[in-house]
């Protein structure tokens, strides 16, 4: 099963994104690519053996349609997948969460979700289990390209754009709950990525100028990108491994 991972960001400090192809470049399952798409500055393409970084400083009308055309970009560059994988740029995804994507996407499903994920609040550097992710958390999600040709991202610049989502693929989709598989594989940053949240600048679910609020805190385009560790999800992983959690 080819996936395609897609990060879709703007104004993220260049050591948030680090992580975030750290995390990937981690994976136990690689026939896997990453696009990112990021709309703060005009910047030269970067391309590396299997992720592609985009850059213009034309911001997309919201984000619903940021994120389809992430899924049209990366097809156009690594060529037709069989599933679609978000892949959001604060957050940490464990070394087997795409193996457990492809378990669960394997058993006739085309919905994959966790209800239990691991979660880093209010600056606690170590994660806790949240066994109520059903339906909340999109950094969570993957899904075939299939469903996804017939349910993709509403044009709103709704809050809930992703929570709209999430519903269309619990409607038109055959779900599979990764929780079956073990422990979970996602953990959700609210302040322990060290940058601004987007629920953070919102008043609530039908805001509509949150997508505008958002800040950038990077100057310039991105002229690399190594992958590397922040110092939260390094003492995420070994307390992980320790535990057992």
């Amino acid at each position: 099963m080819k996936l395609l991972c897609i990060t879709p960001t703007y104004g993220r400090d260049v050591k948030l994104l680090q992580n975030c192809l750290a995390c990937f470049n981690s994976q136990t399952y690689d026939n896997a690519y990453q696009i990112y798409l990021d709309d703060t500055y005009d910047g030269d393409a970067i391309r590396g053996d299997r992720f592609a970084v985009l850059q213009t400083k034309n911001r997309f009308n919201n984000l619903s349609v940021k994120h389809n055309y992430a899924v049209e970009l990366g097809t156009s560059i690594f060529g037709k997948c069989d599933a679609i994988v978000i892949w959001d740029d604060d957050d940490i995804y464990l070394p087997n969460h795409l193996e457990n994507v492809v378990r669960s996407l394997e058993n006739e499903a085309s919905f994959s979700y966790s209800s239990s994920v691991y979660m880093c609040l209010d600056n606690e550097q170590t994660p806790k289990v949240d066994p109520t992710g059903y339906g909340r958390f999109h950094g969570n999600i993957a899904f075939t390209e299939e469903l996804y040709c017939l349910n993709k991202w509403n044009d709103t610049l709704r809050m809930d754009f992703d929570h709209k989502m999430i519903q269309g693929l619990i409607d038109n989709g055959v779900e599979f709950d990764r929780s079956d598989l073990g422990h979970p594989t996602y953990v959700y940053r609210w302040s322990t990525s060290g940058e601004h949240h987007c629920s953070g600048v919102s008043t609530g679910p039908g805001d509509e100028n949150w997508y505008f609020k958002t800040p950038n805190n990077r100057q310039g385009p991105l002229t690399n990108l190594e992958p590397s560790f922040d110092e939260n999800t390094l003492i995420v992983r070994d307390y992980l491994k320790q535990s057992q959690l």
